[in-house]
């Protein structure tokens, strides 16, 4: 049975006797401890007697059985938000219970995990567990991973501001804000605070703010300063010129002087309303006059000097030497100066320059530069691109020699000699050690050297082997006229060949193949067999 099943112990009980026949309704359940509610084994016992007394009993045993397990683990998880960078464990913090087997949270498998932590977006993950009855749960949760928060403010760039009284002024003229994620947010700029007032001289503040769409707010304040326009200046004059162009307030009344003789140039004058004023000169002055220009604001006497230059500025530049490859800035270590105005390497302009580092050769640059008084100077280098330096050495081809005692020997036969750059220069091999005696045996070194037009020296020494040889012996075999057709026999030592002589006349030869040796010794007719 089952838990909770009912429960009748003479359902399907029956009992028959050989001479009652069917005697059912007579058993009688003597004990019963059956108890559906839990399960467990239990015992029903019956008993049943005939007409003639006699008794028969039987006991059953009942098992009840717990229901069967139908119901799903349950699976805990939540979804998450990570930023971008985090790392993720898709089981940290993941539980599995069931009703049964308790927790299981170890039978918990992760079936799919398409979570990147490297880029931000909306991913899935999702879970598995089955319990011992065979459940199975299963269970997916989005995984959201955000951008890293932005918490860099945004720069405001602004700069400092001189303006002259009666200037207008714009406080966002010129102003830009750049945001790391925004880029560009020059439009959210605000001028928080403003207090400049173009209408009297004095130094003054403005504030500026601009708020990120994150939320990250910059504050920038530069200092306005306002001045009178008291300034006063003459343009650079040179030697041929019969104009000179001044500056200074506008409305102002003005002389113009010879400072080095105290004499006043033309009549006096009044800037115009641009603060300017273009002057005539009666003549041209030379070179080194002083110019002095003065007036009196607000009680106060104002006065400029300048001197007439005709001198061209000196460009200091030198001829350079480099090797293929090599960089080049034609303005490196160039500078120039101005007898007046002094440093102006900064003024310098290339005006000319074929320099090609890739290849040997020789090239120009030209150089000019301009004083304020107009003055020009120019200047030309050379530039020498060498090859870059040949440091392989060349290579020599000689081997290692075996001679015979008596051999001559050449020591530079066979012997030959190249290079990368000069190609053959077997010509200039040098024997510089040589031991070698063919007159008798031994092991002997030959050292060679040569040099290519670079520099580059290479030596090679090989060894030169002199063996001695033996003189050959021949012992021939008796050799019947007419009986036998070969003179036979053996011989020892560095025998090449062998002849046959008859009555001192030397009938052939042969070469000497191999001992023992067959000569044929026919009248006229001769050969090694």
């Amino acid at each position: 049975l089952t838990v909770g099943d009912s429960f009748d112990p003479k359902a399907g009980v029956t009992a028959t006797d050989n001479k009652d026949g069917d005697i059912t309704s007579k058993i009688q359940v003597t004990s019963n401890n059956v108890d559906t509610s839990k399960a467990g084994t239990y015992n029903v016992t019956y008993s049943v007697t005939d007409a003639a007394g006699n008794t028969a009993t039987k006991t059953i045993t009942v098992t009840v059985n717990d229901a069967p397990d139908t119901t799903k683990p349950e699976i805990t998880a939540s979804d998450k938000t990570l930023t971008v960078g985090d790392s993720f464990d898709p089981k940290a913090g993941v539980t599995a219970n069931d009703n049964k087997d308790g927790d299981i949270t170890s039978k918990i498998q992760v079936t799919s995990n398409n979570v990147d932590t490297s880029k931000a977006g909306t991913y899935n993950v999702t879970y598995s567990v089955t319990d011992a009855a065979g459940n199975t749960a299963t269970k997916t949760i989005t995984v959201t991973v955000n951008d890293a928060p932005d918490t860099t403010k945004p720069e405001i760039t602004a700069s400092d501001k001189t303006l002259a009284v009666g200037d207008s002024f714009d406080p966002k003229a010129g102003v830009t804000a750049t945001d790391n994620k925004d880029g560009d947010i020059t439009s959210k700029l605000v001028v928080t605070s403003n207090n400049v007032d173009t209408s009297k001289a004095g130094t003054y503040n403005v504030t500026y703010s601009v708020t990120d769409a994150a939320g990250n707010t910059a504050t920038k304040t530069i200092t306005v300063t306002v001045k009178l326009s008291v300034a006063l200046s003459i343009d650079p004059v040179k030697s041929t010129d019969l104009k000179v162009v001044l500056h200074g307030n506008p409305g102002s009344l003005a002389r113009l002087f010879n400072d080095d003789n105290g004499t006043a140039i033309g009549n006096r004058f009044r800037f115009g309303a641009d603060g300017t004023y273009t002057m005539s000169l009666p003549l041209a002055l030379p070179s080194g006059t002083h110019l002095r220009v003065w007036y009196t604001y607000n009680q106060k006497v104002i006065a400029k000097t300048i001197v007439i230059d005709a001198t061209k500025p000196v460009i200091t530049a030198s001829d350079k030497t480099l090797t293929v490859g090599d960089s080049f800035d034609p303005k490196a270590s160039i500078t120039a100066n101005d007898d007046l105005d002094g440093d102006i390497t900064s003024k310098i302009q290339v005006t000319s320059n074929n320099v090609d580092t890739s290849k040997a050769g020789t090239y120009n640059v030209t150089y000019s530069v301009t004083d304020a008084a107009g003055n020009t100077a120019t200047k030309t280098i050379t530039v020498t691109v060498n090859d870059a330096p040949d440091t392989t050495k060349p290579e020599i081809t000689a081997s290692n020699k075996t001679l015979k005692v008596g051999d001559s020997f050449d020591p530079k036969a066979g012997v030959t000699a190249t290079d990368n750059k000069d190609g053959d220069i077997t010509s200039k091999i040098q024997v510089t050690s040589n031991n070698v005696d063919t007159s008798k045996a031994g092991t002997y070194n030959v050292t060679y050297s040569v040099t290519d037009a670079a520099g580059n020296t290479a030596t090679k020494t090989i060894t030169v082997t002199v063996i001695s040889t033996t003189q050959g012996t021949i012992t021939a075999n008796t050799f019947t006229i007419g009986k036998d057709g070969y003179v036979t026999g053996s011989y020892t030592g560095d025998v090449k060949k062998l002849s046959l002589l008859v009555n001192g006349k030397k009938l052939g030869t042969i070469n000497a193949t191999g001992t023992p040796y067959k000569y044929y010794a026919g009248k006229n007719n001769y050969k090694h067999q």
